[in-house]
């Protein structure tokens, strides 16, 4: 008898392991993280580019802190905090419902202008407000 329940108790420990993943609440805060950070990107991230100096063969600052490369590369961080891969899927599909930038627009110095008013580029550049990276806001901030 001893050992049945000694092999429940392993069987047990090792499908917690193979299901592992964050808490809920942090879970449920990255999520709405997620979710706020896509929907503030639609925005900033073509206010950005108004502003931001580009070389032809060079890295893009924008898209590697602010856009999908830097999503891509925090939930990576994140999933190796215990994530699940349900749960790195849910972020990943809650990032790309809500992350749609506005390339066109129908005045480009009317939304220059928004962007300068608005304090968009100001606050990316204190890397603050919506202005702040998804790396920058919590459950994702390094402790």
């Amino acid at each position: 008898m001893k050992f049945l329940f000694s092999s429940f108790v392993i069987v047990g420990l090792l499908c917690g392991e193979a299901t592992a993943q964050v808490p809920d609440s942090t879970y449920e805060q990255a999520l709405g993280t997620v979710v706020r950070f896509a929907k503030e990107m639609t925005v900033v991230v073509p206010c950005l580019y108004t502003a931001a100096p580009l070389a032809k063969d060079k890295p893009d600052p924008v898209e590697d802190t602010w856009g999908t490369v830097e999503f891509k590369n925090v939930l990576g961080r994140f999933a190796s905090t215990g994530a699940s891969p349900a749960q790195i899927d849910a972020l990943n599909k809650a990032f790309a419902e809500n992350y749609r930038p506005k390339w066109a627009v129908d005045d480009i110095r009317a939304f220059a202008r928004f962007c300068q008013e608005s304090k968009i580029i100001d606050d990316a550049a204190r890397l603050s407000g919506q202005g702040a990276p998804l790396m920058l806001r919590d459950p994702f901030r390094a402790k």
